[in-house]
């Protein structure tokens, strides 16, 4: 009643509550789950690079993808910018990550930049090196994370673009993210999710962010709740003045369906950009030399400076929500939380850290003693090729088999909480959580007989860390009780009981059946129904 559950037991007992205007669905003997919660996605940043852009391919070369520019340029003509998301580079291609790949096969013209598909590097060609002024960036902040020629000049290859904040620089009006919001939201719908923590947004004058959220709120437009973590660049000059505005803007965002719930920080780059911070140099095949430990956006000269942000952080009521992808940054990270818990001890945090591809030693008891909470993609534990060719040159093979812990967190105690970063369905989650096994290679080996001898090849079905699996029911509170805490939201969200949201999602199947979890059907499991705070939002979307 009023998008609040008012009642929990049997059918004959609920029965008792219908009217004559009470809506009753019945689902047989299928299974209600509380609302699935994504704990970190990026519906903002995927905007940056995406609305009013081109869509490319990884399996595409870097001259296709420049190719896919030119059609998308022509077919577009009059823009100021042209972007596109999703390349990647592949070590037999003819071309290198310069700027004379796109200036010869897009457009030389224009300014045209291509997002990476992890969302951290970024290809310009040379329109845009001058566009967005690359050589006074160099000039302030060096070529750290900026690749230049012999001649010191920028080729057009960019490591680490958040830390440039360059497709923030480009104008998206509100009416385009809103639109952008919506479609995105039906996405996430569909992937079985009712709930999600967008992990990065912004409010500027190019990027009214907030603004486009608040208004789908308020006009009744959002299905799904949002959360938001406001970003604070590793480049702002006052980032504690930062701490106040979020502060303010989370007071005024009080909507039910959108609210800013904490700050997010970036503390290094990707596996894919051979920009993760590690705590031993990469191996000889990533080609960085002998001394190369990733890409260092916070260094041991601001860790200070980095404890008071989350000090300040905390004291407002906000969280702070890092992402941490190499075991450098994870530590790093547990010693700023580890400094501000002893400073704050009774402060209820909920500080996290997000994707925590590898993690060494100790780290679990430290998330767990400092109150540190884990938020991990169980897909990305499985052995995708390319990524896993990624990972090997930067740990060597027999680390790379122990990368991304998830059992090591739970059974420490820590708070430990599914995200897909971006997109993926969270049946699909549940699926290698259970078995770390990779999505391909697990459908070929169900219906073995179906595919090609090149095909079985190519994806070989191989368990990663078999000792890091977990069963489907601490799967299912990685997607409802422990996100919910996270967002500070364990008295609306994350179990069926009476008082909190209407939040539902009907499955045909019992994810806690290890027979069930395990079967590579449940890849493809799609919802049989969800509800939002009372109202259905899939499939009929009666709302």
């Amino acid at each position: 009643q009023d998008g609040k559950i008012i009642f929990v037991g049997s059918a004959e007992e609920a029965n008792e509550y219908a009217g004559p205007d009470t809506l009753v669905y019945d689902y047989g003997e299928n299974v209600i789950y509380p609302g699935f919660i994504d704990g970190h996605s990026h519906m903002g940043l995927v905007a940056t690079m995406l609305v009013d852009g081109a869509l490319l391919s990884p399996d595409y070369t870097l001259r296709q993808d420049a190719e896919v520019m030119k059609q998308y340029i022509e077919e577009h003509p009059g823009k100021e910018v042209y972007k596109g998301l999703g390349f990647w580079i592949h070590e037999n291609d003819e071309d290198k990550p310069t700027h004379e790949v796109l200036d010869k096969y897009a457009s030389d013209e224009v300014p045209v930049i291509i997002a990476g598909g992890g969302g951290h590097a970024a290809l310009l060609n040379q329109k845009a090196i001058d566009y967005f002024k690359v050589k006074d960036l160099i000039s302030v902040y060096g070529t750290d994370g900026i690749k230049v020629d012999e001649n010191g000049d920028p080729t057009g290859y960019v490591i680490e673009t958040p830390k440039f904040d360059l497709f923030q620089q480009i104008p998206i009006s509100k009416e385009d993210l809103k639109e952008f919001f919506l479609v995105q939201q039906n996405s996430c719908i569909k992937q079985g999710f009712t709930c999600i923590c967008d992990a990065g947004i912004v409010e500027t004058e190019q990027l009214p962010m907030v603004s486009a959220y608040r208004e789908l709120a308020e006009e009744g437009k959002l299905k799904i709740k949002i959360r938001a973590l406001y970003e604070i660049a590793d480049v702002s000059k006052e980032p504690l003045k930062d701490v106040d505005r979020i502060a303010a803007l989370a007071e005024e965002c009080n909507n039910d369906y959108f609210r800013i719930t904490g700050v997010k920080i970036f503390l290094d780059g990707v596996v894919e950009a051979l920009t993760t911070w590690t705590l031993n140099p990469y191996t000889a095949a990533a080609g960085k030399g002998d001394n190369y430990y990733g890409y260092i956006r916070w260094n041991d000269d601001r860790k200070e400076e980095l404890i008071e942000i989350i000090k300040a952080a905390n004291e407002k009521g906000l969280q702070v929500h890092m992402h941490a992808i190499g075991e450098g940054a994870a530590k790093y990270a547990l010693d700023c939380y580890e400094a501000a818990h002893k400073a704050l001890p009774d402060t209820d945090a909920r500080n996290a850290l997000a994707h925590l591809s590898y993690t060494t030693g100790d780290m679990p008891k430290r998330f767990a003693d400092n109150k540190v909470i884990a938020v991990v993609n169980p897909t990305w534990s499985t052995w995708e090729p390319g990524r896993k060719e990624d990972e090997i040159k930067v740990y060597g093979e027999p680390e790379a088999r122990n990368m991304f812990k998830i059992k090591s967190f739970t059974d420490e105690g820590v708070v430990t909480s599914f995200h897909t970063d971006s997109s993926g369905a969270a049946a699909a989650q549940i699926f290698h959580a259970v078995t770390r096994r990779e999505s391909k290679a697990a459908h070929i080996a169900q219906d073995y007989s179906s595919y090609s001898e090149e095909m079985k090849k190519a994806f070989p079905d191989e368990i990663r860390g078999a000792e890091e699996c977990i069963d489907g029911f601490t799967s299912l509170k990685c997607l409802t009780n422990n996100p919910a805490y996270l967002l500070k939201e364990e008295n609306n969200l994350g179990s069926i009981e009476v008082g909190k949201a209407a939040d539902f999602i009907i499955y045909d199947r019992d994810f806690t059946d290890k027979a069930v979890a395990e079967d590579a059907s449940c890849l493809d499991t799609a919802p049989v129904s969800i509800i939002s705070s009372g109202r259905m939002i899939f499939p009929a979307n009666v709302y």
